[in-house]
């Protein structure tokens, strides 16, 4: 990965500061983990952040808890 592509996702999650609990760099790791930036890839981190308020749990750092969730076939379906 560019070093350019890398400082935008640190700087996209900088914004995030205001979430928390280091959600700025659960983002940034996501958004390496995910590879680009596009429209998906925030739209399932913020559904993901609500499931765990609605389930009531807290994020687990070591990935304990996953979900298996189906969107189609094409990218960002």
């Amino acid at each position: 990965m560019d070093k350019t592509r890398f400082e935008n996702f640190k700087e996209i999650a900088e914004s995030t500061k205001v979430l928390g609990e280091d959600w700025d760099k659960v983002l940034e790791s996501a958004l390496i983990i995910h590879g680009h930036l596009c429209g998906a890839m925030p739209l399932g981190f913020r559904a993901g952040r609500l499931a765990l308020k609605v389930l009531g749990v807290e994020r687990e750092p070591n990935m304990a808890k996953i979900a298996l969730v189906e969107t189609g076939v094409f990218h960002a379906a």
